[in-house]
């Protein structure tokens, strides 16, 4: 085996997108599911959510920002 998967935070871990991160972690946490972070945590990119299965495998809830009218409006606009 690699010796990785006896670090902590190192080997494979599943993420999941979901649409909600925060909706998602209330539905899981009220089943008992064990997280590693008191809340989802916010990134410049969106959210997450890391939790341990019941054989200690790890997965990442993850919910990437959408972009708003506003990143759009610049994003599409032509510079002077």
């Amino acid at each position: 085996m690699p010796t990785s998967l006896n670090l902590p935070r190192i080997g494979t871990r599943w993420v999941l997108e979901v649409d909600d991160c925060r909706k998602t972690f209330a539905v899981l946490k009220e089943q008992d599911v064990r997280f590693l972070e008191p809340q989802p945590r916010e990134e410049g990119w969106g959210f997450a959510a890391d939790l341990v299965g019941p054989d200690g495998n790890r997965f990442t809830i993850h919910e990437t920002r959408k972009p708003s009218a506003t990143t759009y409006w610049a994003l599409t606009t032509k510079k002077a």
